[in-house]
């Protein structure tokens, strides 16, 4: 039964140590059997070895810090890890830059909701049902008319 209250302390070890699962399991996955896969199936999505190689070299100069950062790139963090792996980038680099990206990502996150949270809810409380329509209806149309333009001029381009 929910009586409001979160204990901190546990959340940001729950979260870290889940944000570290994910990407070391990423990260192995990527390591044991990531090259493998390429090499054998990598020619299906365009995927050769000139690519790998500058993805190799660009990950040992930069893309370190993409596992850092890359937890605040919804899609990218999901990579990260497995590129880590597939590019051989070695354990205590890798845990260096994703466990410190996990730590940033989770404090920050959890700040956000800790401070801001019941703003957010006093927020969605008071949006009545007609509101949330007309957003919901105005998203609609802007992705319609997006849509619509994007047909109109593909078609004006092949004549």
């Amino acid at each position: 039964m929910s009586q409001g209250k979160l204990d901190i302390p546990m959340t940001i070890v729950a979260s870290l140590a889940g944000s570290i699962a994910g990407i070391s399991i990423s990260y192995i996955l990527g390591r044991t059997g990531g090259s493998y896969l390429v090499h054998k199936y990598g020619s299906f999505i365009g995927i050769t070895e000139e690519r790998l190689l500058k993805v190799h070299d660009w990950f040992h100069s930069y893309g370190k810090w993409t596992l850092t950062v890359g937890y605040f790139v919804p899609g990218i963090r999901h990579f990260t890890g497995i590129t880590a792996g597939i590019s051989g980038l070695e354990f205590p680099s890798f845990a260096l830059f994703a466990y410190s990206g996990a730590l940033l990502w989770v404090a920050t996150f959890l700040s956000i909701g800790y401070f801001f949270g019941n703003i957010c809810f006093s927020f969605l409380e008071n949006i009545d049902k007609t509101t949330v329509a007309l957003i919901g209806g105005a998203a609609l149309l802007i992705v319609l008319v997006i849509i619509i333009r994007k047909f109109k001029l593909g078609s004006s381009q092949k004549g």
